[in-house]
């Protein structure tokens, strides 16, 4: 069991990240743009694809949640946990050519932190990934931007979790500027914990 010291440095180490990451941004006027089930609250994935492994992945409440996770909004969250593959979900956002767009969504890692994994997040030409990050951490946002080339912009998130599961919840759109995520930061961070990761446990099915 992590000790009350290293859960500290985890908080702290945590809440660094999120400064680093969204630090200088400017509120902007914004309106939401239409996505289908962007908090998974029908239950299932209605208005989303799933592609390649689909195994350990599905729509939960907290009582059906791996972990008991509770989702981060509303009564339900996605959670993905493929074992050595990828698998994801996707859906095509109506978008106006030559519009800024900022995609906001909420992401967890837990039960425990462990390897192998790898997380993926694309909105048309704008991407970021997590890969064989080395500690759990709970509901935490992130941002992307990009400027629409279509009529239609690929929204698409990328999972695999061997020893445990990726949350997700609250995906949604806009339309105005945001911060983009720098992978050189996330990268940083994750280096900068490598000492203190968890025991990885073995995946249990939800």
């Amino acid at each position: 069991m992590i000790n009350k010291l290293v859960r500290v440095t985890l908080a702290v180490a945590l809440l660094s990240f999120g400064t680093a990451v969204f630090a200088g941004t400017v509120p902007v006027p914004s309106a939401a743009v239409p996505i289908t089930n962007g908090g998974f609250e029908t239950g299932d994935f209605t208005g989303w694809t799933q592609f390649g492994d689909t195994s350990f992945s599905g729509v939960c409440q907290t009582s059906t949640c791996p972990g008991n996770f509770p989702p981060y909004a509303g009564n339900y969250a996605a959670y993905f946990g493929p074992v050595g593959d990828t698998g994801g979900i996707f859906q095509d956002v109506p978008t106006v050519v030559g519009q800024l767009y900022t995609l906001t969504f909420y992401l967890a890692n837990q039960p425990s932190g462990g390897v192998p994994n790898f997380f993926e997040a694309q909105f048309g030409n704008a991407d970021f990934s997590l890969s064989n990050f080395p500690v759990a951490f709970g509901w935490t946002e992130f941002q992307l931007t990009n400027v629409a080339t279509s009529t239609s912009t690929l929204l698409e998130f990328t999972f695999r979790n061997d020893p445990g599961y990726w949350f997700l919840d609250n995906v949604g759109v806009t339309t105005g500027g945001g911060t983009t995520p720098e992978p050189g930061t996330l990268v940083l961070f994750g280096s900068g914990l490598l000492g203190i990761a968890g025991v990885v446990r073995r995946k249990f099915r939800a």
